[in-house]
């Protein structure tokens, strides 16, 4: 929780790295046959802090980033590969970590937006998103 300001300020973890470690402990489990309980939470990190996925802000939303966006758009797309090319013009315009990888018609696109709305939408124009 302290790596990031805006996760200190929340008391919570980043989520990939919870998962990260949720993969790890069920890998040395299906290897070892013992292992970390996948209900128990990282070591030192509070259950609490690691369930809170929303903020105190009104409406319990994302915390706003005070130095990124506020929202990070996930879908696996379907679409030719020339409307990707149109796509990764769009979501650049409107945000920052982008990556869309695939290929054959199946894509996984990630971007990190303040207008989650508009992320999905640019999708839409491109293919069907899921």
């Amino acid at each position: 929780p302290g790596q990031l300001a805006d996760l200190r300020r929340a008391g919570v973890v980043d989520a990939g790295g919870r998962g990260l470690v949720a993969v790890l402990g069920a890998l040395v489990r299906t290897l070892s046959g013992s292992g970390p309980d996948a209900r128990t939470p990282a070591a030192g990190i509070p259950a609490a802090a690691v369930a809170r996925a929303t903020c105190d802000c009104p409406g319990g939303g994302p915390r706003p980033a005070e130095d990124g966006p506020a929202f990070e758009v996930i879908y696996l797309l379907e679409a030719d590969d020339d409307a990707v090319t149109a796509l990764r013009g769009r979501l650049d315009a409107l945000g920052d970590s982008l990556v869309v990888v695939g290929g054959d018609g199946l894509w996984n696109v990630h971007v990190h937006v303040d207008d989650a709305g508009a992320a999905v939408e640019a999708g839409i124009q491109a293919g069907r998103p899921y």
